[in-house]
């Protein structure tokens, strides 16, 4: 039986690990997928040998706590690469550990693939370099990083981005509405706070704050706190004891949820851009331990933080980073939009040239395509041998 094994170290590649697998699946029955994953690819059927919640983690300095974990953990990876010798070992995103196993892989003779490679066009660009040497094929998840991936001499595919196959609410507002027991009259408040829990830490008390004071000026509004995958509700109920109203606090069905907000306060990384694809207006905030941005802001050399605005290539949604993350600040950015749905309908149009901007749907499906090709291949090839 072929067997693909896949890499994910953090909520957004499990999801997309978990896409990608259900795929896979439907084009090929006669196929075994182990790896590294959450609980997402575990219902997706992957077969999920090691877990990951020991080792995500955000910024430069954060991830130095997570050194001694990631170093075992590559190790028992590599025990099963060399025990089990999959046809082909697909990796996403996660690249301070992925690259290295790319590496170990190509020179165990493993083919490597690179799926949601790292942001390259954002900094360290020599590891461009060395994606291209050590993975056979680097799926692009953005036009303009598949260019760079080309011209450091890797072999490119660009398929459109995987979101906007996903990206798609179930049901109708009025269901949404009546199943969270909101007014569908009222406007929602979306809170998404991120998926590690120094992005709790560190930003829902200020979403949290500004929530009690808009309330106070809007009181129609309705506030939601949309929990990631990574995070429990122990995480963030202490935060909600000391506040004055009562947010409805959920787990899963995002997209339902974000479809009828009317503006969302949210952290920076993948759930801004599923955001931008289904047009909600957002207020992204960012906050880092300081020497970790202090780090950042010498090696990085971009403008902009959210996704959207580097879609865009200027900014389209309000952006608010470390001291600017400010209570006073998400107030007085959520009144204008809570106040002026011209502003509202401005950022909407802005956002849907974000859509256009990531091509094609069906994204997934061909990836899983050319991921299986590559594995039928080396299954076929290793028979003859």
């Amino acid at each position: 039986m072929k067997h693909i094994m896949l890499i994910a170290g953090e909520a957004s590649s499990d999801f997309h690990g978990a896409c990608l697998a259900r795929e896979i699946f439907s084009l090929s029955q006669n196929i075994r997928i182990t790896g590294m994953g959450g609980q997402a690819m575990v219902k997706a059927g992957v077969e999920v040998v090691f877990g990951f919640s020991d080792l995500s983690a955000i910024g430069i300095v954060e991830v130095l706590g997570k050194i001694p974990s990631g170093f075992k953990r590559l190790e028992q990876v590599v025990a099963f690469l060399k025990e089990e010798k999959p046809e082909v070992l697909v990796v996403i995103d996660f690249p301070e550990f992925n690259i290295r196993l790319g590496k170990i892989a190509s020179n165990m003779g493993i083919t490597s693939i690179y799926y949601f490679p790292p942001t390259v066009w954002l900094w360290r660009k020599k590891r461009a370099n060395t994606i291209a040497r050590y993975f056979k094929k680097v799926i692009c998840v953005f036009p303009f990083e598949a260019e760079v991936f080309k011209n450091a001499g890797a072999k490119v595919a660009f398929f459109g981005h995987p979101l906007l196959d996903e990206i798609k609410p179930s049901r109708q507002k009025e269901m949404i509405c009546n199943d969270l027991n909101l007014d569908p009259n009222s406007r929602v408040l979306g809170i998404l706070p991120g998926s590690r829990k120094g992005e709790i830490k560190r930003l829902l008390p200020v979403m949290l704050e500004a929530t009690g004071k808009l309330l106070k000026k809007f009181p129609d509004i309705q506030p939601v706190i949309v929990l990631a995958p990574t995070i429990e509700d122990r995480d963030v109920l202490p935060y909600l004891e000391s506040v004055s109203f009562k947010p409805i606090l959920l787990k899963g069905n995002t997209y339902d949820v974000l479809n009828i907000c009317h503006l969302v306060l949210i952290a920076s990384g993948t759930a801004t851009l599923e955001a931008a694809c289904l047009g909600v207006p957002m207020i992204i905030l960012y906050k880092l331990n300081w020497l970790t941005y202090l780090l950042g802001k010498l090696l990085i050399r971009i403008p902009f933080i959210g996704l959207p605005n580097i879609i865009a290539g200027k900014e389209v949604v309000p952006e608010l980073v470390q001291t600017k993350a400010s209570v006073r600040n998400v107030v007085d950015l959520a009144s204008i939009f809570l106040k002026d749905d011209h502003a509202r309908i401005i950022v909407q149009k802005n956002l849907a040239e974000v859509r256009k901007k990531l091509g094609c749907c069906g994204a997934t499906k061909k990836a899983a395509g050319l991921i299986l090709e590559m594995a039928m291949n080396n299954y076929e090839k290793g028979i003859r041998e």
